[in-house]
């Protein structure tokens, strides 16, 4: 990671901005980027996104459609709540982007990788190890059982904590 990934010297280092900039129907780089940033950080309905961009839900349904036609991200029913939907970022090199370089790029600019690396552990295993590995546990379980009759994930209210809890299932 230090080498390649957070080595402002290394190509790769700039690919997640790339990849929004060559999108052609996007005017305000910034919001696009806002919305992103607010699903990687766990904002993954259409209010909470708004919310942490600080817009109306009516403002940000055109930049979630784009967003999803560009396939960086990706709308997903609730299989717990069927009438609830949730986003993911499509691209893990974006969730990663989001949730570790644009906090620190500052930091990495001056070469300061390897300490922006080191504070960064729990937020890269939280925030981008683990939804990548529930989207590879939903693709596990679509291909080796062919009797699933629906593969998702949802939330489920934990009333003991007072927060949610995240989980993939089969139906």
């Amino acid at each position: 990671m230090i080498r390649s990934v957070l080595n402002a010297e290394v190509p790769l280092f700039r690919e997640a901005r790339y990849l929004l900039a060559e999108e052609m129907e996007i005017r305000d780089p910034s919001l696009y980027h806002s919305v992103l940033a607010a699903v990687a950080d766990g904002n993954t309905t259409s209010g909470g996104i708004a919310g942490y961009v600080g817009r109306k839900s009516n403002e940000i349904a055109h930049p979630l459609r784009v967003l999803e036609d560009s396939h960086l991200l990706v709308k997903e029913r609730d299989l717990f709540r069927p009438n609830r939907s949730y986003y993911r970022v499509a691209e893990p090199l974006i969730t990663f982007y989001q949730a570790i370089m644009v906090r620190e790029w500052a930091r990495l600019e001056r070469g300061d990788a390897a300490t922006v690396w080191r504070g960064s552990r729990a937020r890269f295993l939280s925030q981008v190890v683990g939804p990548h590995v529930e989207v590879l546990c939903r693709e596990y379980a679509l291909h080796a059982d062919t009797a699933a009759g629906e593969v998702g994930s949802g939330v489920v209210p934990d009333p003991a904590n007072r927060t949610q809890i995240q989980g993939v299932t089969c139906t």
